[in-house]
């Protein structure tokens, strides 16, 4: 594959990755960076696509981003060899391009900016692409849900940290791509995941953390407030929203994600995927079904503990967290942390134990 140059002088490049199912929401994601950022032009864009697009959703994703949009670059992903992936437990093929966005972007762009494609930027990212890394090679947020679950436990092991070590989520994360350590963190990652005795839950994330250990500067964790997270109240004014769990065009929302779901299906409805948004399913309100899940686990969970597999008391274990507002506290500190003050956060899984 050749590299790919910038059109002008820029220096950034912000990048999704895909397969086919998430081509539109791909789009969308880098659609939503150019609509808010008044110096987008600045930027370049690009989608790396993996094996699974072809020639023809290719074309219909050049229609749906026309000429407003035409700075999206689509960077087909066959001349990157996946094969060392093939033997993962749980492949995740599109998020395996990210660790090879070096090796096909002009050097031109001495900065990467990741965008997952189930992201929407809310906020203006001027300021989030000049952001100042210091001696940090990696830049990202503080995996804020999963320090409140017992999985956790398994991909620091797994990984090598420290059992109260720092982890964050990849899903927006800024790569200074002429780092000393920048090269060798990424081929460790590489390696990690060549491996097929290495048994991440979260793949690419965990290989990345495993990689970066310790090196990482927290950003402010409003750049990637998951979908839980913002209706559950820990943050009501997101910079960027990640539908880490359900998808807001999928049928199985529930109607608190309308809204989310309304914006997919107003860019799409005259495009060439305008049954992307399928039709709700499910009535049920998340936010009904949360509190009283979490009144029910308040008061039960000690009694029903011992018969919960671990998934279950991970997941009643969040929830009490939150209604008992020991999470947004420690979303705080994060905040408080990303502006630079010293913030007692070396052992965040201390914080919820």
């Amino acid at each position: 594959m050749e590299r790919v140059a910038p059109n002008v002088d820029r220096t950034i490049a912000i990048c999704t990755s895909c397969d086919r199912s998430f081509l539109p929401a791909a789009c969308l994601s880098l659609m939503s960076v150019i609509d808010v950022t008044p110096t987008a032009d600045a930027f370049g864009f690009f989608i790396f696509l993996d094996e699974s697009v072809g020639d023809d959703d290719v074309a219909r994703a050049r229609r749906f981003l026309g000429e407003r949009y035409a700075r999206i670059h689509l960077v087909g992903g066959h001349g990157i060899d996946l094969s060392r992936y093939d033997n993962r437990k749980r492949p995740n093929r599109a998020g395996y391009l990210r660790l090879h966005y070096h090796e096909y972007l002009d050097p031109a762009f001495t900065r990467i900016v990741h965008v997952d494609a189930d992201m929407r930027v809310i906020r203006s990212m001027d300021d989030l692409v000049g952001l100042d890394l210091g001696p940090h090679p990696v830049a990202a947020v503080h995996e804020l849900a999963l320090y409140a679950q017992l999985r956790i436990h398994h991909e620091r092991s797994v990984a090598g940290l420290p059992p109260h070590g720092r982890y964050f989520n990849a899903g927006l994360s800024i790569f200074e791509r002429f780092h000393p350590d920048m090269q060798a963190g990424l081929a460790k990652a590489v390696d990690l995941l060549s491996d097929p005795h290495t048994d991440f839950l979260f793949e690419d994330q965990t290989a990345l953390n495993a990689a970066f250990d310790d090196q990482w500067k927290p950003i402010d964790p409003r750049w990637n407030i998951n979908d839980y997270l913002y209706r559950a109240g820990v943050e009501s004014d997101p910079y960027l929203l990640h539908f880490t769990s359900t998808k807001p065009w999928t049928a199985r929302r529930t109607r608190d994600l309308d809204e989310f779901a309304n914006w997919y299906r107003h860019k799409t409805e005259h495009s060439p995927w305008p049954d992307f948004v399928a039709e709700r399913t499910n009535n049920k309100d998340h936010g009904r079904i949360w509190w009283r899940r979490v009144r029910l686990r308040t008061l039960g969970y000690p009694a029903l503990k011992p018969f919960l597999g671990a998934r279950s008391s991970a997941v009643w274990k969040r929830d009490r967290l939150i209604a008992s507002g020991r999470l947004k506290e420690v979303y705080d500190l994060m905040r408080r942390e990303a502006q630079g003050e010293a913030v007692a956060l070396d052992d965040p899984q201390g914080l919820f134990m």
